[in-house]
């Protein structure tokens, strides 16, 4: 969906403090982007002890997990990490409620104007569609400095989550992201999109008024590169 702005721009500094304050960035350190894409997800009953939604890669190393009774799923996806584990209930617990979560994999390159491209894979845990996941593509136009490869952990909260539907993520969002201090390959972003677009096509009014917010959310990510930008994002459903 719109994002979860992903703005993966690994190293973005400034806004880390702003979003969450602080501490629990730490111990989110390590990761390492090695492989491509392939076209194949995989999903089934996770064995191990641990209750809740894992994400693996291909050599099923957890990449980012979610802690809860209600979902016992392990998610494969296509790309091998290599012993990245973000705490989605960690990073996210600012949130006054988590309707979907994923993750993601992609890059930007912004010099004053740019864009990005990822892939997401995201779970929705409430809604028509919960207990479900789907694919989609993020197409990103940028404003600012910044240029990064990186994977990004994905939480968002939709404003009716009865209704919600995976296709509820599709459409045009926005995000504002940077680098974390102090945490080297970091970055984290917040993201928004408004309930009409047409009536709000550069996000400023959706940005300030949250009750024209159709979805809010934030996301953390760790690879290449650095910078900061502001995001206006196109998300569609992945098609092979």
């Amino acid at each position: 969906m719109y994002y979860w702005s992903r703005i993966t721009n690994p190293q973005h500094r400034d806004i880390s403090s702003s979003i969450a304050g602080g501490n629990f960035w730490q111990g989110f350190r390590q990761g390492l982007i090695t492989s491509g894409l392939n076209h194949t997800v995989h999903m089934g009953i996770n064995l191990f002890s641990f209750k809740g939604v894992k994400f693996v890669d291909e050599n099923d190393k957890v990449i980012a997990k979610y802690a809860t009774n209600k979902y016992n799923a392990r998610i494969k996806v296509p790309y091998t990490i290599g012993g990245l584990d973000l705490n989605l209930n960690e990073m996210y617990k600012s949130l006054p409620d988590i309707d979907a979560i994923g993750v993601g994999f992609g890059g930007d390159f912004t010099f004053v104007m740019g864009g990005g491209k990822s892939i997401e894979f995201v779970f929705f845990i409430d809604g028509v569609n919960a207990g479900t996941w789907s694919t989609y593509v993020s197409q990103r136009g940028n404003l600012g400095i910044a240029g990064s490869y990186s994977v990004y952990g994905i939480a968002g909260d939709y404003f009716d989550d009865a209704k919600l539907k995976s296709s509820d993520y599709t459409g045009y969002g926005f995000s504002i992201g940077a680098d974390i201090k102090g945490v080297d390959g970091a970055g984290a972003s917040t993201f928004w999109a408004p309930k009409n677009y047409n009536s709000d096509k550069f996000g400023l009014k959706s940005l300030f008024d949250l009750s024209q917010r159709a979805w809010s959310g934030l996301n953390v990510s760790f690879g290449f590169g650095g910078g900061a930008q502001w995001s206006r994002i196109n998300t569609t459903f992945y098609n092979k």
